[in-house]
Order: C-alpha cells, then structure tokens, then sequence
C-alpha cells in the first residue's frame, strides 16, 4: 500500500486515550486550557498542542453534529488533562456525558454506527448483511477515476445502475405514536436514550421495504428520528413509511417520513 514511500506502521492503539469534546462553546473550552489557540484548526484537521504540560494531539472531530474536537493523549496523562479539561471548561458549562448521550446526538447528525446500522463486510454471515458505500450515502468518498482497485468493476457498475437500497433518516410521526398509547390509557413510551433494535418499516400498502436499526428522541429538534435501510424508491425525501412500534405487546404502525440528513447540522460545525 505504500507504492514506493518508505512507510513504517506501527500498532500504538494501547498507547492513547481519547476525550471527545464536544458542543457549542467546545472552542472557548479549548483556548481556556489549550497553550495555543485552537481558532485556525480547521474541519477534520489536526493540531499539536499542550494541556497542563501535557503533550496532546487535538483534531476537529467527533461523532455529534455540533462543533467539537477530540483530544489524543497519552494514557499516562489522560487523567490530568481530563481534570484540565473539566475545571477549565466549567465556566462554559461544560458536563461529563457518557456514549449514551453520545448515542443520540449521531443520530441526529445521520452518522451510521458499525455493527448496527451497517456490518463490516468480514463479518456479515450472510450476503444480503453486506452493503456498499453507495448503498450507505458514502459514495463521495469513493474515487473511481484511478487505476483499478478491487471492488471497483462492481462499484462502477452500482453507481451507474443506482444502488438497490439506500440508507434514510426517517422523522417518526410523534401525534399518531401518542394516540396510540392513549387509546389504551397510557402516555407515549419511548427510550431515554439511543435504541438499536431492528424495526421493519413498511409503505403505504403495508409491503416491507427495509428496516429502520437505531433512533433516538431528538431533545433539540423535538423529534422521534431513526435510521433506516430502505429500498431506494422509497429513500427520497418526503417519501411516506409506515413504521411498526409496539404498544402494550401489540405490533402497529405509525407514519413515518424521510427527512434529509443530517437533522442537526449548525453552521458553527465547519465554520
């Protein structure tokens, strides 16, 4: 893979930790602890800094979609940039959160999470868990116009063809899901956080034409949305689905309806 550069690759996965930093005021944050301002880094690039002496890797990225960056340190020092990290980040209201929030605020922002909505191809049993990266809205990371590669007669072919199926993020109609609960004399259930079961999703004529893998209630956008593989026709926005929820052990549908992603997607993001 190095075609011809004197590459040297080395395994340092036990060497680092990682802190997500993420949130609207995550740059004030940053420059408060920071022995450079972070104000030049750019989307998805990458800087050296130092945090409480500290050597530290800050790259703008994470798995939200709001402005936000993660901090790569060695283990050793991962404690003491942490409480750098809180103690500067208080006055900007900054709260430890969990992969549990985390969960929700990539669902709002469309990121497909491996093993749920989407397998590595090495470990998917069964062809049909297989997909493509046009299939799962990643095709502009695709550049066919190189020398030939594995895959690339197959790709070639889908992108011209159109994929089968297409990955969507569906806004579950909250008014219809409530109604359904209150006829049986019960307030709408939903989870607290990110849920990552397979529920089918079907169109108007009750046909299944994909299945929606993980949602989430939307705090900041006031929606139930979820990520769902349906068959491409279905995949345009302002498509109408109907998506089965369960009440009181009772498999029913509500109206769901594909909405573009990502739902959250501030301009602070990449500003």
């Amino acid at each position: 893979f190095a075609r011809g550069c004197d590459v040297r690759i080395e395994d340092s996965t036990g060497r680092f930790a990682a802190l997500s930093l993420q949130g609207p005021t995550s740059r004030n944050v940053l420059n408060n602890v920071c022995d450079q301002p972070v104000d030049e880094l750019k989307y998805f690039w990458m800087m050296s800094n130092t945090i409480e002496k500290a050597e530290v890797f800050v790259s703008r990225t994470g798995y939200t979609g709001d402005l936000g960056y993660e901090i790569w340190i060695e283990n050793e020092d991962a404690i003491s940039v942490y409480d750098a990290l809180i103690s500067g980040g208080t006055p900007f209201g900054l709260e430890p959160a969990g992969l549990d929030a985390m969960d929700v605020t990539r669902i709002e922002a469309g990121y497909m999470l491996n093993g749920v909505d989407y397998y590595n191809a090495t470990h998917c049993l069964i062809e049909s868990r297989k997909s493509t990266p046009y299939e799962l809205d990643l095709g502009w990371m695709v550049r066919l116009k190189r020398p030939p590669f594995n895959g690339s007669v197959a790709l070639k072919k889908e992108k011209a063809a159109g994929p089968v199926r297409k990955l969507v993020c569906v806004d579950v109609d909250w008014d219809e899901l409530e109604a359904h609960f209150n006829k049986i004399g019960l307030p709408a259930e939903i989870n607290n956080g990110g849920w990552r079961e397979p529920v089918p999703v079907y169109n108007d004529a009750g046909e299944q034409v994909g299945y929606a893998t993980s949602g989430a209630w939307s705090p900041i956008l006031k929606k139930n949305l979820a990520l769902a593989t349906v068959q491409s026709a279905y995949a345009v926005v302002g498509t109408k689905l109907r998506f089965e929820v369960t009440v009181e052990y009772r498999r029913l549908t509500v109206l769901g309806t594909a909405v573009k992603k990502p739902q959250f997607d501030p301009e602070r993001k990449r500003a």
